[in-house]
């Protein structure tokens, strides 16, 4: 009788992705069982009934994200993942990605670990130790946004099974790249369909992210991808060390470069980068530390006086992040006594040049393709010589302005004193947030910190207040503290104009003369205007501004905010969604007078829209068709109110 000869059959992949805390606390009548109990129920019953086993593997995100396994049952797909889905690079859940685990770990590539290996290495050790492997979740942002689960002390591992079994429920934010108010304030369709926090979140995973919806004010993804290399990113942990040092006249004969004449910078120069290398660490997780230049052993990021190797009209360069020479700074020596010395001052085109190449040192890109540019260095940004950092994908030309970003070439009024809004947006999309300024802080602004500066805020958490009461009444200002708003004066606002390098058309584009922004990720709480006439932005969150004195224009936007106008004519304005269904949702005018302050209605709103109604010894603003709430007024009879307190802006 013949035999059959049986082909070797490839040991079956075991990965275990159930996890009986997980099952346990997402179903409550299961909470009792014990780890033998909930297997066995999960075995015969809670698999085919589609129940949420693990946050490391989703069935309905699996069959969803792979139309090719749309018709395999619960445990079909199961199974598929772990006998060829893993090997083939096939992501499992929202919350793990094999592509960005390898992005903001670049440790795992150097370890060359194949896909099966990173999986296993996420759920067995990289949840516990608070590393990011989705655009979607991150440990360390969602301590920073949920102050009650860093009371409750949650571990980094707890932190993910709660996001994934109540977070997502109640519209918390676990990430600077999704913002489920964000996301269903900005989408139309999905608001008219009543779609919840849930709902919202799924929608951005199987849809929204292909459809290039933006998830949050912070996500740009053009603005982010014009200013990274994936490639280009130091391997430093969360709270780790990142160290510089200054070439000195004993090492320079040592520098292991092309360049020649290297030299030491004068000791202004060092002080120069000192005070930037305060303001990155400011946004960076981890820490930048100064460090003796003593070969072999000297800063990871070094800086030098230098010939540029020979570049034509050498003034200075960064090498990207990388071993060696990677991450060093070469200035050229020809111009201190100029004005546009290394030396020279914050607000200058020299001490903008050290923040700009500064950021290439921590692996920032050029916005746009500056190829033609005469201070464009064929070496600038990386070590093989090729200018590949003028790659796109590339910023809008209206966009490309040293007000949004430093490492742009379109200089237009002061010059940047601190990395700008999107470099900060983009190194902490690189890297992670900061938890610098977590407590609660107020920002005194006077005329030295304020008018002629160009600078942004980062602040990660806390109870913060913007306070202009020392600005001179000589001028008048333009206060915006949504995440990335500009704060200036009225006439520097958009009063200065560029031609944007590389633009063909060569037409103007305004930015401001002078600003102080607000990070992406930021939040600032609180306003103290100046002592002249303000427009005042708030954000999303409950906010509480006072005009100060002048005729102050205030705008609470959404949340339920406090708005004192203080001395002077002031008008308080409103647009509907700025409210809500319910009294405590309406902002609080503490201050309103009658015959002298005006309500300002936008967006459409109209007086015929509006109910006026009293409730005690105060009065409610409200939208006569759905009643929403938009203000109160505190202390005024609804008697008093008239059409002539209202005015169209």
């Amino acid at each position: 009788m013949p035999t059959a000869v049986l082909q070797p059959v490839e040991p079956r992949i075991t990965i275990n992705i159930f996890n009986a805390d997980f099952y346990r606390a997402s179903y409550s009548d299961i909470a009792g069982f014990s780890d033998e109990a909930a297997r066995e129920h999960f075995e015969q019953h809670g698999l085919e009934e589609g129940r949420r086993f693990s946050p490391f593997f989703d069935v309905e995100f699996y069959r969803r994200t792979n139309p090719d396994l749309a018709s395999l049952n619960n445990r079909a797909l199961v199974v598929h993942f772990q006998d060829i889905g893993i090997t083939e690079g096939r992501d499992p859940s929202p919350f793990f990605s094999y592509e960005h685990y390898r992005f903001a770990n670049p440790d795992l590539v150097e370890a060359q670990l194949d896909d099966q290996a990173l999986f296993e290495h996420y759920i067995e050790n990289g949840v516990r130790e608070g590393r990011v492997a989705s655009t979607l979740f991150d440990p360390n942002s969602y301590r920073q946004n949920n102050s009650d689960l860093v009371a409750a002390g949650l571990n980094n591992r707890e932190l993910l099974f709660h996001y994934a079994n109540y977070g997502i429920n109640e519209g918390r934010r676990a990430s600077l790249v999704f913002d489920p108010q964000y996301y269903l304030n900005t989408n139309q369709d999905l608001a008219t369909q009543n779609f919840n926090f849930r709902q919202a979140f799924e929608h951005y995973v199987e849809y929204g992210q292909n459809e290039n919806r933006q998830p949050s004010i912070f996500f740009d993804a053009e603005a982010i991808g014009a200013l990274i290399l994936p490639d280009e990113i130091w391997d430093v942990p969360k709270g780790g060390t990142l160290t510089y040092s200054f070439v000195t006249t004993s090492s320079a004969f040592q520098y292991p470069g092309e360049e020649g004449a290297v030299g030491e910078v004068n000791d202004a120069i060092k002080n120069n980068v000192r005070k930037i290398m305060q303001e990155y660490d400011k946004v960076l997780p981890f820490n930048l530390v100064e460090v003796p230049d003593r070969p072999p052993n000297e800063g990871q990021i070094r800086i030098m006086f230098s010939d540029g190797n020979g570049t034509p009209n050498f003034y200075a360069y960064g090498y990207g992040p990388g071993e060696g020479i990677g991450g060093d700074l070469h200035l050229s020596r020809d111009f201190e006594g100029t004005p546009e010395a290394f030396s020279a001052g914050p607000g200058s085109f020299g001490y903008e040049t050290l923040v700009h190449e500064l950021g290439h040192a921590f692996g920032l890109k050029h916005p746009n393709n500056y190829e033609e540019s005469a201070l464009n260095a064929p070496e600038e940004g990386e070590e093989d010589g090729e200018d590949e950092e003028d790659e796109g994908p590339y910023l809008s030309f209206p966009k490309d302005n040293n007000t949004n970003t430093v490492m742009s070439y379109n200089f237009a009024g002061a010059g940047a004193s601190t990395p700008m809004a999107y470099d900060s947006r983009a190194l902490q999309f690189i890297y992670g947030v900061s938890d610098y300024n977590s407590d609660n802080t107020t920002y005194q602004f006077d005329s030295s910190t304020f008018l002629g500066v160009k600078q942004s805020i980062w602040d990660a958490g806390g109870n913060d207040t913007f306070n202009f009461s020392a600005l001179p009444t000589t001028e008048s200002y333009f206060i915006d503290i949504n995440p990335g708003g500009h704060n200036t004066t009225t006439s520097a606002l958009n009063g200065a104009t560029y031609v944007a390098s590389s633009d063909p058309s060569r037409a103007n584009y305004p930015t401001d003369i002078f600003a102080t922004t607000i990070a992406y990720a930021a939040i600032i709480e609180n306003v103290l205007g100046s002592p002249g006439n303000d427009f005042i932005y708030g954000n999303e969150v409950g906010n509480t501004i006072s005009g100060n004195e002048g005729a102050d224009r205030l705008t609470g936007a959404s949340g339920a905010d406090i708005l004192t106008g203080g001395a002077g004519t002031d008008t308080f304005v409103f647009a509907r969604g700025d409210g809500g269904l319910t009294a405590g949702a309406a902002d609080t005018i503490t201050d309103f007078k009658d015959g002298e302050d005006l309500l300002g209605l936008s967006s459409g709103l109209a007086f015929n829209n509006i109910l006026i109604e009293g409730a005690g010894a105060d009065t409610f603003i409200r939208v006569a068709q759905d009643g929403e709430f938009l203000a109160k007024l505190t202390g005024i009879s609804f008697e008093t109110i008239t059409s002539a307190d209202f005015t169209l802006v």
